[in-house]
């Protein structure tokens, strides 16, 4: 009896942990879209502004 109640627990643990680390991949995947789209806006940003810094000092 001892046995079957350990290996149940064993089993259900398994099962938790491998449901806990579904849902961090998930997260984890969801975090580095996030990322991705912030590092695009900021590259964007850094590349108009780099274009005016160019454009200003060509007028002076």
């Amino acid at each position: 009896m001892r046995g079957e109640s350990l290996s149940w627990e064993v089993s259900r643990a398994a099962r938790v942990f491998a449901e806990l680390a579904e849902e961090l991949d998930r997260l984890v995947t969801s975090l580095k879209a996030e990322f991705a789209e912030e590092d695009i806006k900021l590259i964007r940003r850094l590349r108009a502004r780099r274009g005016v810094c160019r454009g200003s000092r060509a007028s002076s």
